[in-house]
This record gives C-alpha cells, structure tokens and sequence, in this order.
C-alpha cells in the first residue's frame, strides 16, 4: 500500500505523525511524506522519505503581525471552547471566516495545487494529513484515495466544523467559507467540495477519551497510543545518571518563543530567577536570546535550547514539568508520567483544556489567571510538583490512559481494514 503523509511545514503536526508513518513503513508499507520545503530537513533526520511541494507559507509572519495588534479577548479561543449556544451567530460566522481566510488558506493555498499533481502521479492508496492541512484532503479526494486525519491534540477544529454546519443548517442556510474555498480549490483540479475534505474518512487521535474530546460529531474517531516524537536527537553526557544517580530535576519549559500566546503573566526572566530558590537541578527549555535581564544564572539552573534536546528525551530524566500548556510537551509529559504544572498565560487552542482535565485528573496544578503567579507562587507551585505524592499517583494514573491505548503498530492492522472499507464503499 502506497501511503502518503500530509502536513504544511509545522514541525508539532509533523511530529505527532512519525511514530504511525514508522509504524506502516515497518509493516511493509510504502510511506512518503509531502510537505513544503521548508520541512524537508526535518522529515529526513526522521528517517522518512521527503517530498518537497510547492512553496513555504508565511504563516509566522502574519502571526507575528497578529500578536502587536490583537485585543486582550481572543475570539477564536472563545469559539473553539465555548457550547455553542453560548456564541452569537454573527462571531461565530465572522471569526469562522478569519479562520479560513487567515489561517487555512495561508498555510495550504502555497501547496494545494503540488499536492494534487504529486498525487496524480504517484498514485498514494491512503493519505494521513495533519488536521490544518485541508491540502491533504482535497488532493485525496481529487484522487480518490481513501484518507485520515492525525491529531496532534484534542479535535477543537472538527468540533467547530460540526457546530458551525449545525447552526448553518439551522438557519435555514447560508455562506459557508470553508466549503467554497476547498470547492474552489477542488474544483480548479477537476474535483468538487466533499464534507471529507474537511473531516476525512476517519481520524486518528492520540488522547484517551478523558483527555480529549471523545467523539465529535461526523469523525470516525480511531483511537491510538501517544506515542512521543519530538525531533531527531543526540543525547548529550550531563543527560546520562552517574553512578551516585542524579539530583532531582524540574524541567521549565517555556517553548522556542516564549513572547508569542500572548507571553506569560510572569516576564522569562522572573521566571528562571525564581528557578534558582528551587531545592533541585532545573532545566529551563528556553533560547538563551530570551534571557535579557540576567547577568548570570542561578547556580541549579541550565538553559536547553529547545532544539538541543527534544523533550521525549528530556523529560523522561526529570520528576516534574512546568510549562505553557503546548499538546505535544503536555502529552510528552503524560507518557514519560511526571506532574505537570501550567503557567498562566494567554492560551490558545486547546492548552487551557488540556489543563484542566489534567488538574480533575490530579496530575497537575495550574497558575491563577485572575491573580498572575510571581517568583514566590512559581517557587510553592515547583514544591509541590516535587514533593506531592499524590501527584506523582495523578500522573501514573493518566500515563496508564494513554498505555491502555493501541501502539501505533498495533493500529496498522485496523488502518489496512479501513482503507479496504471506504475503498470498497467509494461510489
């Protein structure tokens, strides 16, 4: 079987995708992965088959105009977490517009038209596409490939999708940006819009049901085990336990870009000053760029650029991770069964979530957003991930969720069924 991976350049989607591409290619499979060129680096030091299409997006820069000029609320937050019910139609149309036109189409217009000629030729059986990448979905169905989406955190944006069509339809109809943008696309390479497009013959989700969302409405939901994959690594000596073993470890991780989500309530450097009045080695997962205000560091603390060491690496070396709520170090953290503290910052996606289901878990603890955490709350909140017994039980607890999950060898068998299924029911 022929099976392509899908994903714009995004390093999170592309990794959440290794294990199961691994997976099939151990299996006999021919897998390849189709991305924008500037991914091609990283999918090769994973050990998979690159191909490069089309243009790279420009994505991060509109971010990064974005955040110097958004408003304190965040409207797409609102609309991917809030009971329908709960949003007035006209934001909930306008921002599912922003989406479309801000978002989807800058990170899949570059590509889309590749993609399909790619698939043309090479002819995939199955496509696996990261949920973003509708690019994946429109070239599957231009082709008539069966094809998947893999999650790399909880479903918000095939939720948004069943609610937006539920309230259109209740309406009696109307504009439905989504459907004439992909139809568009479809249509120039001789397809026209399917609702697959959008949501797939079946989706793979690596979080058990307490986690994440459990079924949304029209998903095939095909469950998987969390399987961590962080980038390509070389594990450097201080890594390694000595023969007396090691200290105690914290890890802070504040991610490649800690000024974007709106940076957090404590500034970096409050941050990793109140690390050095923590009784244990603490690994701060920051570039050293962000790291203006101090002359030094606390003697117990090292920086880790965060492309020195993944975290599938790193984590599995420390007690505890305080951090800013991203699926892959939260679900990193989860397999690796460490406690997980969260900062308060302004979250988007699922983070927020995330969090809270690991809190009702007891895996957790999380900042006051109302009441911003200094040096001395980050301080109490590092104790007690360190010297909470019960957290530590929270977090074997939810690390035996994901275990109970199928590995993604397992799952190639089921994948091989599904894509004889939808082939055979295809009209």
């Amino acid at each position: 079987m022929r099976v392509l991976i899908t994903t714009h350049a995004d390093s999170v989607g592309f990794s959440s995708m290794v294990p199961l591409a691994w997976a099939l290619r151990n299996a006999g499979h021919e897998v390849r992965v189709a991305t924008q060129p500037a991914l091609t680096e990283e999918v090769v030091m994973s050990g998979l088959t690159a191909v490069p299409v089309g243009e790279d997006h420009r994505f991060p820069k509109l971010e990064e105009w974005s955040s110097e000029h958004e408003d304190e609320d965040d409207p797409l937050l609102d609309l991917l977490t809030s009971r329908p019910e709960d949003v007035e139609w006209e934001l909930f149309s306008e921002v599912y517009t922003d989406s479309v036109n801000w978002w989807w189409k800058v990170v899949n217009d570059p590509w889309v038209a590749e993609l399909v000629g790619f698939c043309r030729w090479w002819g995939p059986d199955l496509v696996l596409w990261e949920p973003v990448s509708f690019a994946g979905g429109v070239a599957a169905e231009v082709v008539g490939a069966v094809h998947g989406r893999v999650l790399w955190g909880m479903d918000l944006l095939g939720r948004m999708r069943s609610r937006f069509v539920d309230a259109l339809a209740a309406r009696g109809g109307g504009r439905d940006p989504l459907a004439e943008w992909l139809g568009d696309r479809a249509g120039r390479a001789g397809g026209v819009f399917s609702e697959r497009m959008v949501r797939g013959h079946f989706t793979v989700d690596p979080l058990p049901e307490v986690l994440g969302l459990g079924a949304v409405a029209g998903v095939e939901r095909v469950p998987v085990r969390y399987v961590p994959y962080n980038g390509a690594a070389v594990v450097p000596e201080w890594v390694h336990r000595g023969p007396d073993g090691r200290p105690v470890r914290l890890c802070v991780d504040l991610g490649a870009h800690p000024e974007r989500m709106g940076g957090f309530a404590v500034p970096v450097d409050e941050v990793v000053a109140a690390m050095g009045r923590v009784d244990a080695e603490v690994l701060v997962r920051l570039p050293a760029r962000s790291v203006s205000g101090l002359t030094e560091l606390p003697g117990n603390v090292r920086l880790v650029e965060p492309g020195e060491l993944p975290l599938h690496v790193l984590l599995p070396e420390c007690e505890a991770l305080i951090g800013h709520g991203a699926p892959d170090a939260v679900m990193t953290a989860v397999a690796a069964g460490i406690p997980q503290g969260f900062l308060p910052q302004k979250y988007y996606l699922d983070a927020p979530l995330l969090a809270e289901r690991l809190v009702a878990l007891g895996a957790g603890v999380r900042g006051d957003e109302t009441a911003p955490s200094d040096g001395d709350a980050l301080v109490a909140m590092a104790e007690a991930l360190l010297g909470d017994a019960g957290l530590r039980e929270g977090a074997a607890a939810a690390r035996a969720l994901v275990e109970a999950e199928p590995t993604p060898v397992a799952l190639v068998a089921e994948i091989e069924a599904l894509v004889e299924k939808h082939r055979t029911a295809a009209p």
